[in-house]
C-alpha cells in the first residue's frame, strides 16, 4: 500500500516544484497464481506548473482476461518540465497535452467484438509538441492532433506535424490501442497521410534530400522503432 499527501519536490537548481502530489495505490494477492493480483490506484493527483492531472485505475484478472476501469483527465504542460525536472542534456521538450479519457470492461470484450459489454470514451488533444534529443536525426513537431476513443477503436483527427523540415498532415484509426498499451495485443489500424514536401533520409540514416511533388500522398511505412537506450532521469535532490 502507498500512500501520499500533499506531497511536493523540488530541484534546488530549477525554480518551478512539482505541488500537490496526492496517491492511494494498494495492490494485493492471496497467493497461489498472478493472476489473483489486483492493482487499485484509488487516486493519483499532481500540479505541474499549476495544471492539475488525476487518474485512477482497477485492474483485475491480468492474467487471463484482464478487466480495468480507468479515468484519466487532466492537462500537462510539458514545457513546465524543463521548470520541475532535471532533463537530459540537449532534451528539448514543449507543448501541451489535455486528456480526459475512461474505459471500463474486459479485454475479451474488444477480442471477441462485443463493443456493447465495453465502455471506452473521451479525447486526447496534443497541442504545440515538441520534442527532441541529441539522439534522434530530427526534432519531432505536432502542431495539433486529436486522438478520440470508442470501443470500436481509437480514431486520429487533424494531425499535422512535422520532421524536421518535412511536414506530415493526416488522419485515420488504430484498433485495439487499450490491449496493446495493457497486454501485448497486437496494435492495427489505417492511416491516410500526406506531405508538400517529405525528406525520411535522415531516420533511414541516408544523407541527400528525398522529395515528394506536391500534395503528393507519401508512402505508409513503420514508425522509427523507440530507442531502448534512453537514460532514466535523476531523482530530485530534495523530497
Amino acid at each position: 500500500k502507498l500512500l501520499v499527501a500533499n506531497g511536493m519536490f523540488r530541484y534546488p537548481s530549477l525554480p518551478q516544484p512539482v505541488r500537490n502530489v496526492q496517491v492511494d495505490l494498494a495492490v494485493s494477492n492471496p497467493g497461489g497464481t498472478p493472476n489473483q493480483t489486483v492493482i487499485d490506484l484509488q487516486r493519483m493527483h499532481v500540479e505541474l506548473g499549476g495544471d492539475p492531472f488525476d487518474m485512477r485505475m482497477i485492474v483485475k484478472t491480468p492474467v487471463s482476461d484482464p478487466y480495468i476501469d480507468a479515468v484519466m483527465k487532466g492537462r500537462l504542460n510539458l514545457g513546465a518540465l524543463n521548470k520541475s525536472m532535471t532533463l537530459d542534456k540537449g532534451t528539448e521538450i514543449d507543448g501541451v497535452l489535455v486528456a480526459d479519457v475512461q474505459a471500463r470492461g474486459n479485454l475479451s470484450a474488444l477480442d471477441n467484438k462485443q463493443y456493447d459489454k465495453f465502455t471506452a470514451t473521451g479525447v486526447i488533444v496534443a497541442q504545440n509538441i515538441v520534442y527532441a534529443t541529441p539522439d534522434m536525426p530530427e526534432k519531432v513537431a505536432v502542431r495539433t492532433a486529436n486522438l478520440t476513443f470508442s470501443p470500436q477503436t481509437a480514431t486520429l483527427s487533424n494531425l499535422a506535424m512535422t520532421l524536421g523540415k518535412s511536414d506530415i498532415s493526416g488522419e485515420g484509426r488504430l484498433d485495439n490501442i487499450i490491449g496493446y498499451v495493457l497486454t501485448d495485443r497486437d496494435l492495427q489500424g489505417s492511416l491516410s497521410i500526406s506531405s508538400n514536401y517529405c525528406n525520411l533520409n535522415p531516420w533511414l540514416g541516408i544523407s541527400g534530400d528525398a522529395k515528394t511533388s506536391p500534395g503528393a500522398s507519401a508512402p505508409q511505412s513503420a514508425p522509427p522503432a523507440a530507442s531502448n537506450n534512453e537514460r532514466k532521469p535523476n531523482l530530485p535532490d530534495h523530497i
